[in-house]
C-alpha cells in the first residue's frame, strides 16, 4: 500500500488524542517559538548560514532570513526525516512523540514541502518548486521569510502544555548529513 499523507495525519490526529491526560482550553494555551539549531554534519553536503532570526512576541510570528548552500544535486535516494519530541522536565531529556516515515526527498517535495511550506516559502526565496527533482545544486536565499505561529494554534487542542522540538533532517547512506531543530513551547497565555 502506497503512503498516504492525509491517512497518516489522521491516524497521528486519533492516536494523539488517546495520549491526551489534559485537555486545553484554546484561549487558555499559546504555541512559541523558542529557537533554532542547525546541524551541517560534515559540510560535505550542505553549507547554511542563518543571517537573522527576528521574534515579534507582541504578534507571535518570528521572521528568518537565511542562505543554504546544497553542494551537490539532492535525489530520490537520499531522505527526508521528520521527528517531533516531547521535553520530559522529570528527567530534562527530550522524548519521541512521533515520527513520519522517511520520504525520498522527491516524495517530499511533492507531498509536505507542497501543501505545508512552498506557497509561503517561494514568496521569500529562491528554494526550487515542488516539481523540481533531483534538487538542484546551488545557492538558495530566504528573505524576510515570517513563520507565524498562530497558523499552528490548532496543535492545542491535542498536545499538552510544554517544550517541544521538532527535527527535520536529510538522510544520505543512512547517516544523517544536514538538518534543522527548531525549539518551542506550548504555554499559558500571560
Amino acid at each position: 500500500m502506497a503512503f498516504n499523507i492525509k491517512n497518516f495525519l489522521f491516524l497521528l490526529v486519533i492516536f494523539n488524542v488517546h495520549l491526551i491526560q489534559l485537555n486545553l482550553a484554546d484561549d487558555d494555551y499559546t504555541i512559541l517559538y523558542d529557537r533554532v539549531e542547525l546541524f551541517n554534519g560534515t559540510g560535505e553536503h550542505f553549507e547554511y548560514k542563518i543571517h537573522n532570526v527576528k521574534k515579534d512576541d507582541a504578534k507571535n510570528i518570528f521572521t528568518v532570513d537565511a542562505m543554504l548552500g546544497i553542494k551537490q544535486d539532492i535525489s530520490n535516494d537520499w531522505k527526508v526525516s521528520i521527528e517531533i519530541f516531547k521535553l520530559d522536565e522529570s528527567t530534562n531529556e527530550y522524548q519521541s512523540l512521533f515520527a513520519l516515515p522517511k520520504f525520498g526527498t522527491c516524495a517530499f517535495m511533492k507531498t509536505i514541502y507542497k501543501k505545508y511550506f512552498y506557497d509561503e516559502i517561494s514568496k521569500y526565496s529562491n528554494l526550487p518548486s515542488y516539481d523540481v527533482c533531483p534538487v538542484p545544486q546551488g545557492k538558495y536565499e530566504i528573505k524576510g521569510y515570517p513563520i507565524d505561529m498562530n497558523k499552528f494554534e490548532h496543535l492545542k487542542s491535542f498536545a499538552q502544555p510544554g517544550s517541544y522540538r521538532l527535527d527535520w533532517f536529510m538522510i544520505k547512506d543512512d547517516v544523517a548529513v544536514y538538518g534543522v531543530s527548531i525549539y518551542g513551547q506550548i504555554a499559558e497565555k500571560e
